[in-house]
């Protein structure tokens, strides 16, 4: 979910000439994604900007919160994580004495160990879970766990065969 300031910078951001980002950022942006911990130098390299201006407009996609933050991926195979799943979630909105809080919902699921990632989305089914389990014994462990979940009302396991593009 995106903060109001986060918000508010994107549409200050984008509300220029045409409502597009100006296709340097898009560059800097570009190469950050393959490699966040690149330095000025090496992006300036790889996209033909100078360093100062790769160095400014970073502080600047920082500061209007077009940037919110660095992280580190693993490889979940060489950290166990033999099997991926995603977890499509319905939701039963109206159990017998409690109303389902959907977002609150999908905060306790998300803390379930194993579940990767959450999205709330919309159509028939209410979230989806992306979850990484070191074998079957695992996974059956997380589904189970969001299965007994109170306010879930069904779910469908697809699991992960061989993905074409990591998304995390």
């Amino acid at each position: 979910m995106e903060k109001k300031s986060e918000k508010k910078a994107l549409f200050k951001y984008f509300s220029g000439k045409n409502n597009t980002m100006h296709e340097k950022d898009e560059k800097i942006i570009e190469a950050l994604k393959k490699n966040a911990r690149a330095s000025c130098k090496e992006i300036a390299s790889q996209t033909g900007i100078p360093i100062t201006t790769v160095h400014n407009r970073i502080k600047k996609l920082e500061n209007e919160g077009i940037i919110s933050g660095y992280r580190v991926m693993i490889d979940p195979k060489k950290c166990g994580y033999k099997l991926c799943a995603v977890v499509l979630v319905k939701i039963d909105y109206h159990p017998k004495d409690v109303k389902t809080d959907q977002e609150k919902l999908a905060r306790t699921l998300s803390q379930i160990e194993g579940v990767e990632e959450t999205l709330v989305v919309t159509g028939e089914t209410d979230m989806v879970f992306k979850i990484r389990a070191k074998d079957i014994k695992d996974m059956n462990k997380i589904i189970k766990s969001i299965v007994e979940t109170p306010g879930v009302s069904a779910t469908n396991t697809l699991v992960v065969l061989d993905p074409v593009k990591d998304l995390s």
